[in-house]
């Protein structure tokens, strides 16, 4: 698990539920990463450096809940409801 992996497993407290690689659309992941795309679409950055910044800022100001409308498919729901239940 990366540096911002872990961040975000303990600062939203997640439990990873592992999706088949062959499904992206289905992965809560790819949904938080169209999101920062739509943040950066039409922007220019000088440099790498500039770009993986403003990422890791626009990472740093999610917060729980716009991860949560972000991410939250019915099925995945289910499955933490299940977890919390158990």
């Amino acid at each position: 698990m990366n540096c911002l992996a872990k961040h975000c497993f303990f600062a939203f407290s997640m439990a990873c539920q592992h999706s088949s690689s062959y499904c992206p659309e289905l992965n809560p992941a790819e949904r938080v990463w169209e999101y920062l795309k739509d943040l950066s679409a039409n922007k220019v950055f000088n440099s790498l450096e500039e770009l993986s910044c403003y990422v890791k800022q626009m990472v740093m100001e999610l917060t729980k809940e716009r991860v949560m409308s972000i991410t939250s498919y019915d099925w995945i729901m289910e499955i933490i409801n299940a977890q919390l239940i158990t």
